[in-house]
Parts: structure tokens; C-alpha cells; sequence
């Protein structure tokens, strides 16, 4: 699924993807790279990413709780008006 700048986006819990966590995000930048879960610790990315057989792909910058989440996987994403109440 792709999502556009400016779109409304909830992230999915990694447990359920029918929950969401938090709050709305909105989307600030859309582009091709590797997902990254552990922003500040290249290694463990690496790993994890191996593990789960993760390849480069569509990744999204998100203003999130007050803060900018980067490289963010389409998988991690609900599309605002998607979402079930």
C-alpha cells in the first residue's frame, strides 16, 4: 500500500493490525530504502531485518506523537480513512 505526503495514517500494533498505537501520524516524506525499527543501533536493524527477510521498499517519514519517525515500513500502516472505529 502506498500512502502520499500530507495523508492521515494510524500505525498498526505489531501484534494486531486491526489496533492501533497512539495517535494519528501524518505523513512527511515517502521514498524507497530499508525500514528501520531501531533508529539509533545500525546493528541491531541489520539483524532484525535479516531475520524477518526485509528487503529495501516504500518507507515513510511520519510526524508521530510530536516526533518524526523515519523510514517507516507501508506494512507498520493504516490509511486514515481505512481504519475500522
Amino acid at each position: 500500500m502506498e500512502f502520499k505526503v500530507g495523508e492521515l495514517v494510524w500505525v498498526a500494533s505489531a501484534f494486531d493490525g486491526t489496533k492501533y498505537c497512539g495517535q494519528l501520524a501524518i505523513v512527511i516524506a515517502a521514498y524507497e530504502d530499508l525500514p528501520r525499527i531501531f533508529l539509533h543501533n545500525e546493528k541491531a536493524n541489520k539483524t532484525w531485518l535479516e531475520e524477518e527477510d526485509i528487503q529495501v521498499g516504500r518507507v515513510y517519514d511520519i510526524l508521530y506523537e510530536g516526533q518524526i519517525e523515519v523510514a517507516v515500513s507501508a506494512e507498520w500502516l493504516v490509511r486514515f480513512d481505512e481504519s475500522i472505529f
